[in-house]
């Protein structure tokens, strides 16, 4: 058994060489979220009375949006807490995505593109991949925690509530890293993969919301891995014995993935692939239907997401203008999201639609992406090879994303505008004003979609590169007003440059020039595409 092992050592150091640039940024990016957020959070109390932070943090962490959002604050509720109160869950999320990211990479994708054949023609035991690849995912876990940690107690933190913070985050690292060494055995693609293991994370945020959010719903949290690290309560309670849940739950998830490990053929998954219909329609003789082909199965998972989410957002937008009343902590709660809408209502509608479209920009990168997936894969040139010009194989795709990503918000504004408008018994008013709001982010999102067209047209190989320009946006836009940063790096994302919308005013100038920014890097990176060797 111990020979199943074998060269685990030299794979890792072979991950490391490769990811030398990547896992240092990941690594670098969440422990800049973490001290910056809590530094500045700290710094908007300078001498503050502890019964006014009470008051204000009590009203904001009480309301069933936030709780949906961030979670419940620990309790007793304390600055400290306060510090880490929004990225507790979201900079957990955004480790988890990493994890995925690194342990998919070095399993499933290293086999699906037929590099494990030849590893394993070496001295290479069956099992060193996997192990080599989980033990890299804990070894990013472990060391942006204890950066972190360093960090919070620099900042004069609570000690046991910093080590309580990292604990939590390194359990939630360690079950993601275990669900995706599962998740890796049972499909054969990194697709597949990254699909299962994104869903379980997903079912999980959901789980939690609905726990934190929902009168009488609580013991949906205890079924979430993201709802024991809110059950920790760190800076408040530190109740390290949850951690025994998510270690024993990812010490038999990683036994399950050695066993179906040895139970499946090298480049299959456990999960055989269905074979396709032995004639293929009329539509799929075109590019666009080739890619519609390809793409509708991810539409279809976005629309339903994004119709649960509109359901959750719907619901709890009603409950935000009575449940802050309070004047410091309706001035409390503008501070934190850096908008001036004086309705509450309106406020907190306008941030879910902004930091949702930023997730609808990852459906637009995503389905982008397919373009290069299509060309590593190989089937780029078969394609190419017949009467389909490069513009029509590239437009075809690109017509995907843009669509796809219009229709995603179309549908969240449609849904959170018929939950308000049956609420307040004005749907004819609600409904396209809401869906208008929902629409309001689309140039920033086809923004993104035309920066990786241009990454691919120019430097296929740095396509990756699109999504650390969203992290960039997305920690820029989400935590730049709370980070104190300045006006001109808050600027760069193109999410900075869109209306306030509902309860704000719209101009035009901006939403032209993002559309005009979009036009050209597509063209342009067209141009590169149409231009450069394929392969």
């Amino acid at each position: 058994m111990s020979g199943s092992w074998t060269g685990t050592g030299s794979l890792l150091r072979l991950a490391l060489r490769r990811d030398r640039i990547l896992l240092p940024s990941i690594v670098g990016g969440l422990a800049l979220l973490v001290i910056a957020s809590a530094q500045a959070t700290i710094a908007l109390y300078p001498d503050t009375d502890p019964q006014r932070l009470a008051r204000d943090v009590a009203g904001v962490a009480g309301n069933p949006a936030f709780l949906a959002m961030y979670g419940p604050l620990a309790d007793p509720p304390t600055l400290d807490a306060f510090a880490v109160f929004k990225t507790v869950v979201m900079g957990g999320v955004f480790l988890a995505i990493a994890v995925v990211a690194i342990v998919r990479r070095h399993t499933r994708t290293e086999e699906e593109e037929g590099r494990f054949e030849l590893l394993g023609a070496g001295v290479v035991g069956r099992r060193a991949p996997l192990l080599a690849a989980c033990l890299m995912a804990m070894g990013m876990v472990a060391v942006t925690c204890l950066i972190c940690a360093a960090g919070l107690a620099g900042l004069g933190m609570d000690p046991t509530g910093t080590l309580a913070f990292a604990l939590d985050w390194a359990a939630l690292g360690l079950v993601m890293t275990a669900v995706t060494a599962v998740a890796a055995q049972l499909t054969a693609t990194a697709r597949g993969c990254t699909t299962i293991a994104l869903g379980v994370l997903g079912v999980s945020f959901g789980l939690r919301a609905a726990g934190d959010a929902v009168e009488g719903a609580g013991a949906l949290s205890w079924l979430s891995p993201l709802g024991w690290m809110l059950k920790v309560q760190p800076y408040g309670q530190n109740r390290f014995w949850v951690l025994a849940i998510p270690v024993t739950v990812a010490v038999v998830l990683f036994a399950v993935a050695a066993r179906l490990l040895e139970r499946r053929d090298l480049g299959a998954g456990l999960v055989a692939e269905r074979p396709g219909p032995a004639a293929a329609g009329r539509w799929l003789g075109s590019a666009l239907g080739l890619a519609w082909r390809l793409q509708r199965g991810s539409l279809l998972v976005w629309t339903v997401a994004l119709l649960l989410v509109g359901v959750l957002i719907g619901s709890l937008a009603g409950s935000v203008a009575s449940m802050l009343d309070d004047p410091a902590t309706q001035d409390l709660l503008r501070r934190m999201s850096g908008s001036e809408v004086p309705d509450l209502t309106s406020l907190f509608l306008a941030a879910e639609f902004t930091f949702i479209s930023l997730a609808v920009a990852g459906y637009g990168i995503a389905a982008t992406l397919r373009l290069r997936g299509e060309e590593r894969d190989l089937h780029t040139e078969p394609v190419l090879a017949t009467a389909t010009s490069r513009w029509i194989f590239l437009g075809s795709h690109l017509l995907i994303a843009l669509l796809g990503s219009t229709w995603l918000l179309l549908v969240l504004g449609a849904v959170v505008g018929t939950m308000r408008g049956l609420a307040t018994g004005d749907l004819a008013g609600q409904l396209p004003t809401l869906i208008g709001a929902a629409l309001a982010p689309l140039p920033a999102v086809w923004v993104c979609v035309g920066l990786t067209t241009l990454i691919f047209g120019l430097v296929p190989r740095w396509t990756s590169g699109a999504w650390i320009l969203l992290v960039l946006f997305l920690v820029v836009g989400e935590f730049g007003s709370l980070l104190g940063l300045p006006a001109w790096l808050q600027e760069v994302s193109p999410f900075a440059h869109l209306p306030s919308l509902p309860g704000g005013s719209v101009t035009a100038l901006p939403l032209i020039a993002l559309a005009a920014a979009a036009t050209v890097a597509v063209s342009t990176g067209s141009g590169g595409f149409r231009r450069r060797d394929v392969g």
